[in-house]
């Protein structure tokens, strides 16, 4: 997770309050009207405080920004994780489900804020991902048709990623369109499944 921003760490619960209202008035303001919308002015004003209350906390914007980002990446990375800990009960067309249920969801949350401070979940973590994922490949080796499945796992997981998040900035309605995210599953079960593969959970394989 990126490195928080604050100034310093509110103590009181009056001061945690201030902070929690200037970050959700930075995150109104650049979902509905843009980074370019952006001021410490601005912000204060929204969340009904002084500037120089949130100069306590925030040197500037681009210390809001980083602060909204940070959140945004451990929310992203948080609902990665706890997809990963459902895989190994998922059968492979399951999983590839999940996963594209899981990233439309996050990117349709707040499509404004993504596509504004978005990168998706932190390097580190995605080589993280990226390694359980091609585990979890290996275990159905027989059903794939990639012959390096810890390969075809990061393939896999930047594929979906680049789609839904493309999709997210160009045309953000199609995310919640159902008949879209059935095509990207499609495509990427047509990547993963071996022909022939009909596997929906774990026990099919068997």
């Amino acid at each position: 997770m990126a490195p928080k921003a604050l100034r310093k760490k509110p103590k009181q619960d009056r001061s945690k309050a201030m902070v929690e209202s200037i970050i959700e008035a930075t995150t109104r303001i650049i979902e509905e009207d843009g980074l370019a919308a952006l001021s410490t002015n601005r912000v204060a004003r929204v969340a009904g405080v002084s500037v120089g209350s949130l100069y306590q906390y925030f040197p500037n914007k681009e210390a809001l920004v980083q602060e909204v980002r940070a959140r945004f990446a451990a929310r992203f990375e948080t609902a990665l994780l706890e997809l990963l800990a459902r895989l190994p009960g998922l059968g492979l067309r399951e999983a590839i489900r999940a996963w594209v249920e899981t990233l439309v969801a996050l990117h349709t949350e707040s499509p404004g804020v993504h596509n504004a401070v978005g990168t998706g979940s932190p390097e580190k973590t995605h080589h993280a991902l990226a390694t359980v994922v091609g585990g979890y490949l290996e275990t159905h080796a027989g059903e794939i048709r990639r012959p390096d499945r810890p390969l075809a796992g990061r393939v896999f997981m930047d594929a979906a990623e680049a789609l839904i998040h493309n999709t997210a900035l160009r045309e953000p309605a199609l995310l919640e369109d159902p008949a879209w995210a059935e095509e990207v599953c499609d495509l990427l079960e047509r990547y993963i499944l071996a022909d022939g593969s009909t596997s929906s959970t774990p026990s099919a394989s068997a």
